[in-house]
């Protein structure tokens, strides 16, 4: 945690700020903030708490005074208790700051924060590669019977409205501008690693889309899951006419795409459940992917966990409402669908099992004939 964040803080062409900080540090630990100027007069700054509760997480002098000419002046700050301290910075007269917010963070362990971050990205990976083992089983079996093309199309749709709201959030300064409007001295909330997965898993569902049409010859979809898709795109399009209208922001509109993203997850695995239900098979659904999704799921909302512990801030682990509820969602229809393959529609097979096929003294089988049979339709 002991590392150092520059802000340089341009007052006009006479006057510079250099502010040096650690943004990070364990409770009880003091660090220095230091105000390298260069000014033509005297300058007083007021730190103003974000929050009234803030206080009571750093010990900080209220102001700090710099004198004229090239100075260096210090100030220490103690991590009081774990948690996020926001404050504004507030000068004597009426000039320009360019950046006016600092951050500061205590938490329990600093060995706890690379511990969130290893797990963050086991999380991505283990998602990001669970759609491989359906795609490679499709290949093997030149069809995609037994697996819902209600969910997959649900899942287009998902991966479509996550993956605009990531890129927005993370690439659009106007969008940008807006958050950070209504978070003074926040963190961007995307992250590389989500804008890469939302993306991946857009480009990935594409592909099985496409297995569908060239293996199967058609792309059916239920008339409960068409009804439901267009009300969702017509939710997206009313907000976007709202947002284009100035009746609300931009903001809003890429919030409501991680919003249908949720609702999707919400009910997409319902359709292979029931397909599965009525096959009494789970045969041309691959369970491996099943498998890192519950592995992801169960990787992210431990991650939220170990940050609420180390920030003394349980609340967020629900503040964070859609990534809490992804996690907690796919989870639960994980455990529906394990549940399925191993307890309910159990099937005795001699060999080992690889991406849907049984391999058996060197020759591949496929997973059963039954599968391109009446058995195991898709939706």
């Amino acid at each position: 945690t002991n590392f150092n964040k520059t802000k340089q803080i341009m007052i006009d062409v006479q006057n510079t700020l250099l502010l040096k900080y650690t943004p990070q540090l364990i409770s009880g630990e003091t660090h220095c903030l230091t105000f390298i100027s260069n000014l033509t007069s005297l300058l007083l700054i007021t730190f103003l708490p974000i929050e009234e509760k803030l206080p009571r997480i750093l010990s900080l002098s209220s102001n700090i005074s710099l004198p004229t000419g090239t100075s260096t002046v210090g100030l220490n700050y103690t991590g009081l208790s774990p948690g996020r301290a926001g404050y504004k910075l507030s000068p004597n007269v009426s000039i320009h700051l360019s950046d006016q917010y600092i951050d500061i963070s205590v938490i329990h362990y600093s060995f706890l924060q690379w511990v969130s971050a290893a797990i963050g990205w086991m999380y991505f990976f283990s998602w990001s590669i669970s759609f491989y083992p359906q795609i490679v089983q499709n290949f093997f079996l030149k069809s995609t019977k037994g697996l819902s093309t209600n969910m997959v199309l649900m899942n287009f749709l998902g991966y479509l409205s996550y993956s605009v709201f990531n890129l927005s959030l993370f690439w659009s300064p106007y969008i940008q501008g807006e958050y950070f409007s209504l978070h003074p001295g926040g963190v961007n909330p995307v992250r590389i690693n989500d804008v890469i997965f939302s993306v991946h898993g857009f480009f990935l569902t594409m592909l099985i889309i496409l297995q569908i049409i060239f293996y199967d010859r058609k792309l059916s979809i239920s008339p409960i899951g068409l009804i439901f898709q267009i009300l969702l795109i017509l939710s997206v399009l009313v907000t976007c006419i709202l947002s284009f209208l100035s009746v609300t922001t931009w903001l809003t509109c890429i919030y409501v795409l991680s919003y249908v993203k949720l609702v999707i997850t919400v009910v997409k695995y319902i359709p292979q459940v029931w397909i599965n239900y009525k096959s009494k098979s789970t045969e041309g659904f691959s369970i491996e992917g099943v498998w890192l999704d519950f592995s992801g799921g169960v990787l992210s909302i431990l991650q939220m966990v170990i940050l609420a512990y180390n920030f003394d801030d349980w609340l967020s682990l629900f503040g964070d409402f859609v990534k809490f509820w992804l996690g907690a969602i796919s989870i639960g229809y994980d455990l529906i669908l394990l549940f399925q393959h191993y307890i309910l529609y159990r099937k005795k097979k001699k060999g080992v099992r690889c991406f849907g096929v049984y391999i058996f003294s060197g020759q591949v089988e496929q997973e059963s004939a039954s599968l391109l049979g009446n058995n195991s339709q898709n939706d």
